[in-house]
């Protein structure tokens, strides 16, 4: 599917989604490596998680953009099933930055067959660059700072809660 662009400074937002399928046998999905490669800076993605259903586990990006899920005891699909995963992150770059997250090799997918026990060959060619990634383009919005007062006067030198600016902010 398509997903909306976020603003900048977004918290929780899903950055990515994938399908995973088990055509040969039954898997059990234990890692999963992606990477950004997007103009946001790695500093500025927080709080990543990566979600199958109602099951969740954190993520860590490093320096270089890769984006680390280990999955623990592993997430079950059934032989023919499949899973979607969705991807969360805060967004805390700048407006016009972009997030482009996606598969770079079949291994950056960790599965184990369950009838044999050996590591799945994946197969991801539907996302394995960034124009096949779900393109994300940082927001902004506007904000507005008004003075409201108080006018220029001359200040005692021996006041106590003196004013010197009122003003509003409003947000669009």
């Amino acid at each position: 599917g398509s997903l909306g662009n976020p603003n900048a400074g977004q918290l929780g937002v899903q950055i990515s989604e994938f399908k995973l399928t088990a055509n040969t046998e039954a898997a059990s999905v234990k890692r999963i490596q992606m990477l950004q490669g997007g103009t946001m800076s790695t500093s500025n993605f927080g709080n990543l998680k990566i979600k199958a259903g109602t099951t969740e586990w954190p993520g860590t990006i490093d320096s270089a953009g890769y984006l680390v899920f280990d999955l623990g005891s592993g997430y079950a699909i059934e032989k023919g099933g499949n899973a979607i995963f969705k991807v969360y992150s805060d967004t805390l770059g700048k407006k016009d930055e972009t997030i482009k997250v996606y598969l770079e090799y079949s291994t950056d997918v960790q599965a184990i067959g369950a009838q044999y026990g050996f590591g799945m060959a994946a197969t991801i060619t539907a996302m394995d660059t960034t124009a096949e990634a779900h393109p994300l383009t940082l927001q902004g919005g506007v904000l507005t700072i008004s003075f409201v007062g108080p006018s220029a006067s001359t200040i005692g030198t021996n006041t106590d809660d003196t004013v010197f600016l009122r003003y509003t902010m409003n947000a669009a």
